[in-house]
């Protein structure tokens, strides 16, 4: 099954609104048949921002393809996540909202 790997903003962000707005994209890519790999789920709240951004490069790494939220331009840690994958050569989808199709 094909992993997409959720990109956007995190730091600054309420928790509440973070998770809200990361869960709406995971049932996007889950309703296209793929794998959403959702990155707060593999960082703790307390971790310095350079310990998560090293998890979550090397976990969007093994994925297929990146999505973008649409605050994504917001995050240096995901303007990274977009120039690492494209480095790599790994597809970057924008989501422009979090409807299902």
């Amino acid at each position: 099954m094909e992993k997409v790997y959720i990109s956007g903003k995190v730091t600054g962000l309420p928790w509440e609104e973070v998770e809200k707005k990361f869960m709406e994209a995971a049932k996007v890519v889950r309703c296209h048949g793929s794998l959403a790999v959702v990155p707060i789920h593999y960082c703790r709240k307390d971790w310095p921002w350079r310990q998560c951004m090293k998890q979550c490069l090397a976990l969007m790494l093994e994925c297929d393809k990146v999505l973008l939220l649409p605050d994504w331009k917001q995050s240096r840690g995901a303007k990274i996540e977009a120039l690492v994958a494209v480095a790599c050569g790994i597809p970057v989808l924008k989501l422009k909202r979090y409807d299902r199709p």
